[in-house]
């Protein structure tokens, strides 16, 4: 008797174990998305040099769809072989566009964060945007900078837009 007592005993504690071991997971399934409800487009990282090349600075536009919302960034890593001021300025335009037409952008001043350090990584954003219309959505953009005393003024670098997203 004493057996059976234990393996029901037994029993019970693995039930009681089991439902909400399973229960969680059907809850944690059913929050998870499809693969192919979100997706992300980047292009290839766009350089400027610096100090004959050891340093640089690149910048990568990527675009975001999340069913009928997207936005888009551009990336913005560097790293310096030298201390010190390296702008007077640098400046980010990055757009959401659709069929190259403008649908949304955001300019980023990120001087200061550039100077502060020799390496880093930041992302300017733009808002997000709710669209039913499909197709022919892509990142792009430019950076505007200025190197620190060179008496030049600003440089334009327009970037390569992303791969398309639906």
């Amino acid at each position: 008797m004493r057996r059976s007592s234990t393996s029901s005993r037994a029993r019970r504690a693995a039930i009681a174990i089991a439902v909400p071991a399973l229960t969680l997971t059907g809850v944690i399934a059913g929050l998870a998305t499809p693969a192919s409800a979100a997706t992300t487009k980047c292009a290839d990282e766009q350089y400027i040099y610096l100090d004959g090349g050891r340093s640089w600075v690149g910048m990568q536009p990527c675009v975001h769809k999340d069913g009928n919302y997207r936005k888009s960034w551009i990336r913005v890593r560097w790293f310096y072989d030298f201390r010190g001021t390296k702008w007077d300025g640098f400046d980010i335009l990055a757009t959401l566009e659709r069929n190259d037409v403008i649908k949304n952008s955001k300019h980023c001043d990120f001087t200061d964060k550039l100077n502060a350090s020799v390496v880093g990584d930041i992302k300017c954003t733009t808002a997000t945007l709710y669209s039913t219309t499909s197709g022919g959505w892509t990142a792009d953009g430019e950076g505007a900078y200025n190197f620190n005393l060179d008496g030049r003024g600003y440089y334009t670098k327009p970037l390569h837009g992303s791969p398309k997203v639906s």
